[in-house]
């Protein structure tokens, strides 16, 4: 059976020379399954150790065992892999199976120290296999970012989307800690499970970095968006729309780049919610208006400086309102963020209203 494993190297070899040839690529994978078939353990770990990355090819050989005490030395791969969606099936195969096999080998470890009376609990183990297999999946979304082929997105999407049927704990975990915003749109377009964020948004939304609080309001966003249904739309006017005003009532008015972040992504949120749910608009407006009010009283107390900021944010305001009352699509302006907003016009229009007031 060496010899599986050595056949198996020298396929992924030349796949690695090939991975540009559709034709090359197919015949190579069709290859590499029938000697997967004869021994899979063998040629899984010779299909790492060829497709390793340069640096990681400096390091020690990787034998199965290390493979499965460590699916995500996988997952440091070269980049060529995933310009092929013949190649990133053979991989995303590997990576399964070795995930399954750490699972197995961690509950082995437990049992055996266990009965030796080690201190090792099993919720320990549990909590292990959990976060190793959600940072599996972070490290997708990072590598799905960069992939240009649409058949190799359609496979990592499809592969997370089955991790996360098969453990909701791994898709709540995996959105707890987060991952780059500009990726969230993909994920809730491409994976069909990420309708089941709804259930830990409230939760999400409650954190207190800024960093969480600019992902929770964006994925509250997208989620609502894509599965515009009657619970969703509970959720975003108990849940979602409350906390953004009392977020958004508190940093009105506020310069730093943290809250200027979160603020852009909140007001976005409020006309995405207001596009899906009709119902809601009123509660929307009513919202930017409250928004606007905090933003012009703290004007009356504050710096000249700050009075600049708070300008700014009354007049998002104003233009988040515009799209939320706007009729059509065509009619709803492009949002322009607070730090983007022409300061002269925004400072002549408060002093305006200000006036209007005495």
């Amino acid at each position: 059976m060496e010899t599986c494993g050595q056949f198996a190297a020298q396929l992924c070899q030349a796949a690695m020379e090939a991975h540009a040839s559709k034709e090359l690529t197919a015949h190579i994978r069709r290859a590499w399954y029938t000697l997967h078939a004869l021994n899979p353990r063998r040629v899984s770990a010779s299909t790492v150790g060829v497709w390793r990355s340069p640096l990681e090819q400096t390091k020690p050989k990787l034998a199965a065992q290390d493979i499965w005490l460590d699916p995500l030395s996988i997952l440091r791969m070269d980049v060529r892999v995933f310009e092929s969606a013949d190649l990133a099936d053979i991989l995303l195969t590997v990576l399964a199976e070795s995930l399954i096999q750490s699972r197995t080998a961690l509950r082995r470890i437990f049992a055996l120290r266990h009965r030796e009376g080690g201190v090792l609990q099993k919720t320990h183990v549990s909590a292990m296999i959990q976060l190793q297999e959600a940072s599996a999946v972070q490290l997708l979304i990072e590598a799905v970012a960069c992939a240009r082929n649409a058949r190799v997105r359609w496979l990592v999407f499809e592969f997370i989307h089955a991790r996360f049927l098969e453990q909701r704990t791994i898709q709540k975990l995996v959105h707890f800690q987060a991952y780059d915003v500009t990726a969230i749109d993909d994920m809730v377009a491409h994976v069909p499970s990420m309708h089941a964020c709804s259930e830990f948004i409230p939760e999400l939304l409650v954190q207190s970095a800024p960093g969480l609080q600019l992902f929770a309001v964006r994925l509250a966003a997208a989620v609502v968006a894509k599965y515009p249904i009657a619970s969703n739309e509970g959720l975003a006017k108990e849940v979602i729309l409350p906390h953004i005003q009392t977020t958004l009532v508190q940093i009105a008015g506020s310069a730093t780049t943290d809250q200027l972040a979160v603020g852009n992504s909140m007001f976005e949120a409020i006309v995405v919610v207001s596009t899906a749910f009709v119902l809601i608009r009123n509660e929307c407006a009513q919202l930017a208006k409250a928004v606007k009010a905090a933003a012009v009283d703290r004007a009356k107390i504050t710096t000249q400086q700050q009075k600049e900021c708070c300008a700014r944010w009354a007049m998002c305001c104003d233009s988040v309102l515009a799209a939320v009352e706007a009729e059509t699509a065509a009619a709803r302006a492009k949002f322009v963020p607070i730090e983007d907003i022409n300061t002269d016009a925004a400072v002549a229009a408060l002093e305006a209203l200000l006036k209007s007031d005495k």
